[in-house]
């Protein structure tokens, strides 16, 4: 066998067992000369019937197209190509053709090897279309998207990255130094932040950047550090949002609140000093009145002193308060029992019993509750005890709220309401327990002897 021999013998035996679709096409006609095993397969047509076909009954281009494609490759002008072919069943692929021309006997044939990139294709129409709707979010995003690589240098920006910092187009910003676009006294924020980034760090943060034209904005920048698939630091992302609206809104506010704070201070010296004035106006004109002033042997000007203590005790409590709508009433009432109770003239030394629960009430049922509180301790300290021979004397505050309702509860264990004590008591001091009980909508209940307790109970504030 000759050497042409033997290179046709090996070349026949490459194309019939090739798992590649091969075809020998004649490129005056387009009639398929040969076709492999695996054309049969590819196509769905036996070898016959291939053999028997022309390109253009599997290229859906027109005979036209199909000529000039076929004269390109005979010509060498173009080797690969890529067409449309059509199988048996109706299947449309996409393929890639490698045509190159051979003498063959007397003809100069077409060698064509065939890869189908159908799926190939398909991947990568998907990937376009997804990187073109990553390109419209990333580009249509009210936030700006920044990008930065390991030297700190500015990788990416999307237009509204740039429109913040004042440039006409995003490519302004590639290349330049993450340091360009902030004040110099920020810099030493910004390298703290990378060294972050740098160890693995996420956070939020407020950060001041600077415009083309030299003017600030206020951001709040969401970071993320970007690393390789070593490890390696390869640079971070930030979504950039602008914030400088909302921080003039924050500065105005806190001037508000400085000024209200300031106004406050005013205005506490200010009623602070007024009470005080009428307590000791009050002190002064007790100091003048004689045995006779008083009435059954209470004086008038102290009581009314207590009760003007009383009010002075609330705003002492409002003025440090966070919450100016209401108060702790458990707090603001230990304060009354404390300072009734130091400035009573006792004949005997009385236990004390308190307890109360934290309530918070609003300032208008505090103050009567306050006032309450002054009255009826008040009148327990002065009557339910008269002598020394009282036994282990005792006098209670009890404040609790359940679901619907607050109860304050005052008692004693002395000698109870008796005629003189009630026709002493009822002179002013219950007249106004039972107006302060109806300014309440609370109920008024009154047990003894032994001793004597009162219990008012009122509806709990709504909390809005």
């Amino acid at each position: 066998m000759s050497q042409a021999d033997n290179s046709r013998h090996f070349f026949q035996q490459i194309f019939e067992k090739h798992e590649s679709v091969m075809l020998l096409i004649h490129p005056r006609h387009g009639q398929i000369i040969r076709a492999n095993q695996a054309a049969v397969r590819f196509y769905g047509y036996s070898q016959s019937e291939l053999e028997n076909m022309r390109v253009s009954d599997i290229n859906i281009l027109s005979p036209a197209e199909i000529q000039a494609e076929m004269e390109r490759a005979r010509t060498e002008q173009q080797n690969a190509f890529v067409f449309t072919h059509r199988l048996a069943n109706g299947n449309l692929r996409t393929v890639e053709v490698h045509s190159t021309p051979i003498p063959m006997e007397e003809h100069t044939l077409l060698f064509s090897v065939i890869h189908d990139i159908t799926q190939r294709q398909q991947a990568e129409a998907a990937l376009q279309a997804s990187e073109a709707r990553y390109h419209q979010i990333v580009e249509l995003a009210e936030e700006g998207i920044w990008i930065i690589d390991e030297d700190d240098t500015t990788r990416f920006a999307n237009r509204k990255m740039a429109e913040m910092l004042g440039y006409q187009h995003p490519d302004e910003l590639i290349g330049q130094p993450m340091y360009a676009f902030m004040p110099p006294e920020e810099e030493v924020f910004a390298r703290n932040n990378v060294k972050r980034r740098r160890e693995g760090v996420h956070e939020i943060h407020d950060f001041l950047l600077q415009r083309k034209d030299g003017s600030t904005l206020w951001t709040s920048m969401s970071t993320s550090p970007i690393f390789g698939e070593t490890g390696d630091y390869q640079g971070a992302m930030a979504m950039v949002t602008n914030i400088s609206e909302r921080k003039r809104w924050e500065d105005e506010l806190q001037s508000t609140l400085e000024e209200r704070e300031s106004l406050l201070q005013e205005l506490h010296h200010r009623v602070k000093n007024n009470f005080q004035v009428m307590i000791s106006l009050l002190r002064l004109q007790e100091r003048r009145l004689s045995p006779t002033d008083t009435t059954h042997g209470q004086n008038p000007l102290k009581a009314a002193r207590q009760r003007i203590r009383t009010m002075a005790l609330i705003h002492e409590q409002i003025y440090h308060a966070h919450d100016l709508g209401s108060i702790d009433a458990s707090i603001y009432l230990k304060q009354i029992f404390r300072e009734l109770y130091g400035q009573a003239e006792l004949a005997i030394p009385i236990a004390i019993e308190q307890q109360l629960e934290s309530v918070r009430l609003p300032l208008e049922q505090a103050l009567a509750c306050g006032l309450l509180c002054h009255e009826l301790i008040s009148n327990a300290l002065r009557f339910a005890f008269p002598g020394p021979q009282a036994s282990a004397p005792r006098l209670w505050l009890h404040l609790r709220q359940n679901a619907s309702h607050v109860i304050l509860e005052i008692g004693d264990n002395g000698i109870g309401l008796t005629t003189h004590i009630q026709a002493q008591a009822q002179h002013f001091g219950l007249h106004l327990v039972q107006q302060l009980c109806q300014q309440l909508g609370a109920r008024l209940e009154e047990s003894g002897p032994p001793g004597t307790c009162w219990k008012i109970s009122f509806a709990q504030p709504r909390r809005l």
